[in-house]
């Protein structure tokens, strides 16, 4: 009997602490992450980010920001919600809007498309400071991906 007691109470603490790992990958990927690269030939930026929220709903975006960094408009927006289950992140997808109009960079949120939702996206991923990288699973032949993307810890968007 001393020793089941022992067993279970072992096995208790060892739920526990997977538990409170999670729920630290959960608080530390909380925040706005942020990807940005310059658009050529202007002063404008592209920055694709993720905010990601503690009741475990996200959204990610593609926005053309000015010099001052100021939203101009929006690429791409999706809305959901993840998942953390130790290093790996499940994305929900349930609401997905696109730009598509080839006769300018960027729509307003308003002027977006929507599309067929309700994808998930599972991969990896790591925090180390204020940089969060994800690490994706191997493409099939004849496939176009990219192995992994890294974002940086950003504060706030600012929103003219």
């Amino acid at each position: 009997m001393k020793k089941l007691f022992i067993f279970f109470t072992l096995l208790s603490i060892f739920n526990s602490c997977t538990s409170d790992s999670e729920e630290d990958f959960s608080d530390l990927l909380s925040g706005i992450w942020a990807n940005n690269s310059a658009i050529e030939n202007s002063n404008l930026s592209q920055s694709f980010q993720y905010d990601f929220n503690p009741d475990s709903t996200f959204t990610v975006s593609t926005i053309i920001q000015d010099e001052a960094n100021v939203l101009l408009g929006y690429r791409y927006f999706a809305s959901g919600n993840y998942e953390v289950n130790g290093d790996r992140l499940t994305l929900n997808l349930l609401e997905i809007f696109i730009h598509n109009d080839s006769n300018t960079l960027f729509s307003s949120f308003e002027d977006l498309e929507m599309q067929e939702a309700n994808q998930q996206r599972i991969f990896t991923f790591s925090i180390d400071g204020d940089t969060l990288t994800f690490t994706f699973p191997p493409c099939g032949p004849n496939e176009l991906c990219i192995t992994s993307q890294s974002f940086q810890r950003i504060e706030e968007l600012i929103i003219d």
